[in-house]
């Protein structure tokens, strides 16, 4: 029983044309789900998250209030293992954070960020810190360049305290995030987490028909989502303030009946011309998504109307030229200002971002440019006066 056929992990297809799904004839049907609109609200620190809200930037399939417990034993290297069901790249960067962190006796942290093998397990260490256990925990950290990534998956290693002494120490942390980049976000459910704490799901049976495979489309899923609720902000002290916008973007999950964990994938409510690729992940459609047309220096300019703001969706994977090594970067003039706020976007984000703003606030920007960090300045860049 198994689901042969599926859109890739990083996919982001246009809700609005067909998305396969495939499984082999001994697969009962599919189990699938999408938003639910009933779940009560939560607040985590200055962000706020639904718990059944399939889009997260967390990685970590973590609670949000995680103990590692090793009172009462004597191992003096007792760790716990998070997967990341990815293979690592070399030269991405990953940024680790925790809200609030504590210990019943006075210790350090050990993290560690290890290549994982097929059973989830890490065989290949990549990098290690020591953090001070305090109220604000973050560690900022690079794949090297030069790394063989010959193993499946990714793990991230987290000991009960300092490696080499974690006898009788316990440690929690509270609202711990793992995210590729290098820009640290607030707690939210992995994606794979809020798909298993939705209370509604549907099975869909089909006859084996012809041949031995049963194919699916799960469009009609990605239509669904969320409407009308406000932008969230994931990212944590930023220069520039990155929105999530639910009526650009939508989840939706699906995992063959019998099965335990759900695949999610991310859809976008834009709608792609005939003929062209219906996955924007893989269309190469240019950093920044919008319906004007860039001059010769890849130049647009934007009519500004009184008291209206400008938005701006920028998609670091709209662009065929960015790999690990080479980011989406985006700079921003604010009004009133003569220095550009920079920040970087990583190719692994298949989300779309929406920037506001608005020049009779003090959110108002000038000058934007969205370009490849690692090509020249007039390469593949969206550049707004």
């Amino acid at each position: 029983m198994a689901i042969i056929n599926q859109p890739a992990e990083d996919s982001l297809f246009s809700a609005y044309s067909q998305i396969p799904v495939e499984t082999d004839d001994s697969t009962l049907g599919l189990e699938v789900e999408t938003q639910n609109f009933d779940e009560t609200q939560n607040f985590d620190e200055t962000q706020n998250f639904d718990e059944d809200n399939m889009i997260s930037l967390n990685i970590l399939d973590n609670e949000q209030s995680e103990v590692f417990d090793n009172s009462g034993g004597t191992s003096q290297n007792w760790f716990r293992e998070f997967v990341i069901p990815r293979k690592m790249i070399a030269g991405e960067w990953y940024a680790f954070r925790v809200g609030f962190g504590t210990a019943n006796v006075a210790t350090s942290l050990t993290v560690a960020l290890y290549q994982g093998n097929a059973e989830g397990h890490g065989v290949v260490k990549v990098a290690t810190t020591d953090l001070h256990i305090t109220s604000y925990m973050t560690w900022l950290v690079q794949v090297p360049t030069t790394e063989n990534v010959r193993h499946p998956n990714t793990v991230l290693i987290i000991y009960a305290g300092k490696e080499g002494a974690t006898a009788g120490v316990k440690v929690t942390l509270n609202n711990m995030s793992l995210t590729y980049g290098k820009n640290f976000i607030g707690y939210s459910p992995s994606s794979v987490m809020a798909a298993g704490s939705l209370t509604e799901s549907v099975d869909i049976h089909r006859d084996s028909g012809f041949g031995t495979t049963k194919k699916y489309d799960l469009s009609f899923l990605a239509k669904a989502g969320f409407r009308d609720r406000p932008r969230t902000y994931p990212f944590i002290s930023t220069v520039i303030g990155f929105g999530i916008d639910y009526n650009l973007i939508s989840a939706y999950a699906y995992r063959g009946i019998g099965k335990q964990d759900f695949n999610v994938r991310y859809a976008s409510r834009g709608v792609r011309p005939r003929g062209y690729n219906v996955n924007f992940s893989t269309s190469n459609i240019g950093l920044v998504l919008t319906d004007r047309t860039p001059d010769s220096e890849r130049r647009i300019y934007v009519k500004k109307y009184f008291g209206y703001p400008n938005f701006l969706t920028v998609f670091a994977k709209g662009s065929s030229a960015l790999n690990m090594q080479s980011a989406m970067e985006v700079n921003v003039m604010y009004t009133g200002t003569t220095a550009f706020k920079t920040m970087e976007i990583s190719p692994r984000v298949n989300i779309p971002f929406v920037l506001e703003f608005d020049e009779e606030l003090a959110d108002g920007a000038d000058y934007v440019i969205v370009r490849n960090r690692n090509l020249p300045i007039n390469s593949d860049r969206w550049h707004r006066p």
